[in-house]
C-alpha cells in the first residue's frame, strides 16, 4: 500500500518541507517539495500548515495547504499509471512528478518539461528525420521553414509580453495576446495570421502527445485561425492563351519570365516545384512527374501542348529556374505587358508598411506565383472529376479543393446556362432522329 507522508528535517525557520512516498518494501523515496515554511506553523499529526494568520493579515496556510492536498492525489496518480506501464519509480520519477503538477522548471528557462519554446525547437531539429504519417516520408523543407518563421514569432512574442511561455498559458487568453501581437505590432494579414496559429497548434498538440501540460483549452473553438476572405485571383483560359502568344523575343528576361509563367499555369504546381522541373521530369515522352518539395507527393502530370511548344522553342530545354522574389516580381511586368489592366478588388503587399492591404487594382499588380494552382484547378473545375484534378493539385479532400476554387456567382450561372441550352439542342436533335426513323 502507498503512502505520503510530509517531513520537516530542520527546526529553523523556513525550513524545507520534504516528502515521503513508499509503496511496499522496494519504494522508499524523499525528495524536496520546494516550500519553506516556519516549524512552528507546521502541524505533524495533521500533515499540514496550522491555521495561524501572519502579521501582515494574510492566510498563506490556505493556499499551501491546498497545494499539498493536491500533491498527494497527483503523485498516487502517476504511480498507478506508471507503475502500470512499466517505468522506474524512483527519486529522479518523484522530482519529475513534482515538476509537473507546480508546472516548475528545474533547468532555468529552458526546461522543456515546463516551457513550451525549448519543445518547439527540440521538435523543429527532429523534423528532418520525422516520419510523417500522410506521407510516409520526412518533414519537407519548405515545413520546416514554416516551423522556423514561427518559433522567430513565438520568441518575439515573449519579447513583448517580458514572460517565457509555458505549456498551461496556450489557452485562450494567450491566443488572443497571440493575435493582436501579429496584427497589431507584427503588422500581418489575417491568412498569415492564420497560417501562424494554425502552426502553434500543431506544435502544442504534439507536446500534449508527449504528455506535457498543455492547457485544454488549445482545442477549443475559439481557439481558432483566423483566414482573409479577400477574393483570390486566376486567370482564365483566354488570358493564359494571351499570355502564350505574345511575342516576347526582344526581352529575353520576360521571355523566360513567361514560359516559367505558362508551366506553372498549366501543371498546378507550386513555383518551388514548376521552377526546378526539367527534362528528367518527363515520363514516357508525355507526363511530367517531380516530387513536391513540400509535400512529398509525385503527381503524373500530362505535357499541356503551350509547354511541349516552349520547349520545342528552348530545343528541349526548360527555362532556368529564378528565384521566387524575382519571379513574382517579373510576372507582373509579364502581365502589363499583355494588358491586364482591368482594376479588381484583391489584396497586396503595401511597400511602405511591408502588410497586405485589401483595395481596387489592376489585376497584372495583383499577380503571384500562387495564381498558377488555383488558375490550374478553376479552369478545370467542372469540366473533369473533381478527383482527377485534386490527384494533380494534390489537394487531400474536396472541402479543401473546393475552398481553392475561384470561380464567382456569375461564371457558375452561365455554365448552368450553358449546359441548359445544350441539354435542350441534344434533346432537339434527338427528336429529329425518331421523326427521320418514322
Amino acid at each position: 500500500m502507498a503512502t505520503i507522508n510530509y517531513i520537516l528535517k530542520s527546526t529553523k525557520n523556513p525550513s524545507t518541507l520534504y516528502v515521503r512516498f513508499r509503496s511496499g518494501r522496494t519504494i522508499d523515496i524523499i525528495t524536496s517539495t520546494k516550500f519553506h515554511i516556519n516549524p512552528v506553523h507546521w502541524s505533524k499529526v495533521k500533515q499540514k500548515m496550522k491555521g495561524i494568520v501572519e502579521q501582515n493579515g494574510s492566510i498563506r496556510y490556505e493556499t499551501i495547504n491546498k497545494y499539498l492536498k493536491n500533491l498527494k492525489e497527483h503523485i498516487i496518480d502517476q504511480y498507478n499509471q506508471d507503475y502500470a506501464e512499466g517505468e522506474i519509480i524512483d527519486k529522479k520519477w518523484l522530482d519529475e512528478t513534482i515538476i509537473k503538477l507546480f508546472n516548475r522548471p528545474s533547468k532555468g528557462d529552458t526546461d522543456i518539461n515546463v516551457f513550451f519554446i525549448p519543445f518547439v525547437k527540440k521538435f523543429i531539429e527532429e523534423a528532418p528525420t520525422t516520419i510523417r504519417r500522410k506521407t510516409n516520408k520526412p518533414v519537407s523543407n519548405e515545413t520546416i521553414k514554416e516551423y522556423k518563421s514561427t518559433l522567430t514569432k513565438l520568441n518575439d512574442f515573449e519579447t513583448h509580453i517580458e514572460k517565457r511561455i509555458k505549456y498551461k498559458d496556450l489557452n485562450l487568453t494567450f491566443h488572443q495576446q497571440f493575435l493582436d501581437f501579429l496584427k497589431n505590432e507584427q503588422n500581418l494579414g489575417l491568412k498569415t495570421i492564420g497560417n501562424y496559429i494554425k502552426t502553434v497548434k500543431a506544435f502544442a498538440r504534439q507536446a500534449k502527445l508527449k504528455g506535457h501540460p498543455v492547457h485544454d483549452e488549445i482545442d477549443h473553438p475559439e481557439f481558432f485561425s483566423p483566414d482573409s476572405k479577400t477574393k483570390a485571383i486566376y486567370l482564365n483560359e483566354v488570358e493564359i492563351d494571351k499570355i502564350y502568344q505574345h511575342d516576347f523575343s526582344n526581352n529575353e528576361r520576360l521571355d523566360r519570365v513567361r514560359d516559367l509563367f505558362i508551366i506553372g499555369l498549366w501543371t498546378g504546381l507550386r513555383i518551388s516545384d514548376f521552377s526546378r522541373v526539367s527534362e528528367s521530369h518527363i515520363k514516357d515522352g508525355k507526363f511530367f512527374q517531380i516530387e513536391s518539395q513540400k509535400t512529398g507527393q509525385k503527381p503524373l502530370i500530362p505535357i499541356h501542348p503551350h509547354i511541349l511548344s516552349i520547349l520545342k522553342k528552348r530545343e528541349g530545354k526548360f527555362p532556368e529556374s529564378i528565384s521566387d522574389q524575382k519571379f513574382n516580381e517579373y510576372v507582373k511586368e509579364v502581365g502589363k505587358e499583355i494588358g491586364l489592366n482591368q482594376m479588381i478588388e484583391g489584396a497586396k503587399i503595401n511597400p511602405e508598411t511591408k502588410r497586405k492591404e485589401e483595395g481596387i487594382f489592376p489585376k497584372y499588380e495583383l499577380i503571384t506565383s500562387h495564381i498558377c494552382r488555383r488558375s490550374f484547378a478553376t479552369n478545370h473545375y467542372g469540366k473533369l472529376p473533381n478527383q482527377t484534378i485534386m490527384a494533380i493539385t494534390g489537394h487531400r479532400s474536396e472541402k479543401q479543393f473546393l475552398d481553392y476554387i475561384q470561380i464567382t456567382p456569375k461564371e457558375h450561372a452561365e455554365k448552368m446556362e450553358e449546359f441548359w441550352w445544350n441539354q435542350t439542342k441534344e434533346n432537339e436533335q434527338e427528336e429529329l432522329k425518331l421523326k427521320v426513323v418514322r
